[in-house]
């Protein structure tokens, strides 16, 4: 895939989703997941990748929860053997509106 590729550009990554422990099990990271996905969706962006440490318990329940399931590496950690990488499609996400969106 390169650059203006229809898939690359249909293609999103999610790089960090970080709450400060004093914060935690609140359901914090789970809105902001979902809040990252549809503004993600409403730009035109129809998949959303990350990746986490196997090492993340509580990342990959989030993940798994949210719809996440697993894909080919990719990028610098493609090969890493700790790492864990997942994807889901945003489509349904998108409402049928003509709103404005940000990213």
């Amino acid at each position: 895939m390169g650059y203006g590729d229809p898939v690359a550009v249909s293609l999103v990554e999610l790089k960090r989703i970080y709450v400060e422990p004093a914060h935690r099990r609140r359901g914090l990271a789970r809105r902001l997941l979902h809040a990252l996905e549809e503004s993600a969706a409403r730009a035109g962006h129809r998949r959303m990748v990350l990746n986490t440490g196997g090492r993340q318990p509580e990342a990959l329940a989030l993940y798994a929860r949210a719809g996440y399931t697993p894909v080919p590496g990719f990028g610098v950690y493609a090969r890493s053997s700790g790492a864990v990488f997942l994807g889901r499609e945003l489509a349904e996400l998108v409402e049928e509106e003509d709103g404005e969106w940000a990213s």
